[in-house]
C-alpha cells in the first residue's frame, strides 16, 4: 500500500492526504504555496486544507493577513483517528444485540485480508492452545 492510499484509509481525501505529506515536509505553508507545489488548483487546495483543519491533520496559523497551514504530527493525528474509532466501537457494541450461539460446522472466510483478520481474532481469544493442521 501506498502512503496516500494509507491515508485514505483514515477517513482523508486523496487531495488531502496529498497535501498533508507536504505540510509534514514543509512544515507549515499557505494554501497559494501548497496549489503551487502540487499542481492541485487553488480552489481545491483550500477546499483541502480546510478538510483537513476539520478532519484533525492541519492546524491554522494566522499571520495578518496571510493564512498558514502546519501539520499535526502523523503519530499524533493516527493516534487520534483510532482512539475516536474506538470510543465509535464502543457504542457500537453496547448498542447492537449479541449473537446467541455459534454457528455449528465449517463456515468459509474468502479473502486474504478476511483470512488473516480471522486468524489474528482467533489467536486474540485464545485462552490455552491453538491447533492447526
Amino acid at each position: 500500500m501506498n502512503l496516500i492510499e494509507g491515508l485514505t484509509n483514515f477517513n482523508l481525501t486523496k487531495q488531502e492526504a496529498t497535501l498533508y505529506v507536504l505540510l509534514l515536509k514543509s512544515g507549515q505553508m499557505t494554501g497559494y504555496e501548497a496549489a503551487k507545489q502540487t499542481g492541485i488548483s487553488r480552489s481545491n487546495t483550500y477546499t483541502a486544507l480546510a478538510g483537513l483543519v476539520d478532519k484533525g491533520a492541519a492546524y491554522v496559523l494566522e499571520e495578518g493577513k496571510v493564512t498558514r497551514y502546519t501539520p499535526v504530527p502523523a503519530a499524533e493525528f493516527c493516534s487520534n483517528k483510532i482512539s475516536c474509532l474506538e470510543e465509535i466501537k464502543k457504542d457500537i457494541l453496547q448498542q447492537l444485540p449479541v449473537l446467541n450461539n455459534d454457528p455449528e460446522g465449517y463456515i468459509t472466510i474468502k479473502g486474504a485480508q478476511e483470512i488473516i483478520n480471522k486468524l489474528r481474532n482467533t489467536v486474540r481469544q485464545a485462552q490455552a492452545r491453538i491447533y492447526l493442521s
